[in-house]
């Protein structure tokens, strides 16, 4: 296996093609699944998006933390917790940092911070 890797080195940027059709691989996946989650869930997407651009109108940004804490204040969970993952899907979603997760079972995990911007194209 060792001289097939090396085989396999991509000489334009210097990394491994096998690490790299499996990065390509994981994104796609990643992407599939948010497809398949949000057919799934349109009434609730659409539900905690529409809070997702009050709070940012509102705040300049807002977390997914933020979405969390909405959910759990009117208990309208996701069928499914991968659909968090589509709430911020669109051009119009800007990713402008990170924040520390205030959830205690999430160990201060970083979580991206956004910025719905009306005037992008989705």
């Amino acid at each position: 296996m060792g001289q097939m890797k090396n085989l396999a080195i991509d000489l334009r940027n210097g990394r491994d093609v096998f690490e790299r059709l499996g990065l390509e691989e994981g994104v796609k996946r990643r992407e599939e699944g948010k497809d398949r989650v949000s057919e799934n869930s349109d009434d609730w997407l659409s539900w905690i998006r529409g809070h997702a651009v009050t709070i940012s109108a509102e705040r300049g940004q807002v977390s997914a933390g933020d979405l969390r804490r909405v959910a759990d204040m009117f208990n309208r969970q996701p069928h499914h917790p991968n659909a968090w993952g589509a709430v911020f899907r669109g051009k119009h979603w800007k990713h402008v940092g990170y924040i520390p997760n205030a959830k205690p079972s999430a160990h201060a995990r970083i979580v991206r911070v956004w910025r719905y911007e009306e005037g992008q194209n989705q």
